[in-house]
């Protein structure tokens, strides 16, 4: 689980140095695509859902 973290951590975390990444859909389309990537691998179930749930936790953490 804490690999799983950090591996997403990871994927998330260029996209979060963007201009104003909290309110393009673009760059949140991306990082959801990075996140589902690591989700499937590590066999997760509802990707979609977790994917934007992650997605929220990250707008919630990091738009500062």
């Amino acid at each position: 689980n804490r690999d799983l973290a950090s591996l997403i951590d990871d994927a998330i975390a260029p996209f979060t140095t963007l201009v104003d990444w909290h309110t393009k859909d673009d760059i949140q389309r991306n990082i959801r695509k990075a996140v589902k990537r690591h989700l499937r691998a590590a066999g997760v179930g509802n990707v979609d859902a977790v994917a934007g749930r992650l997605v929220d936790l990250a707008k919630a953490r990091r738009s500062s």
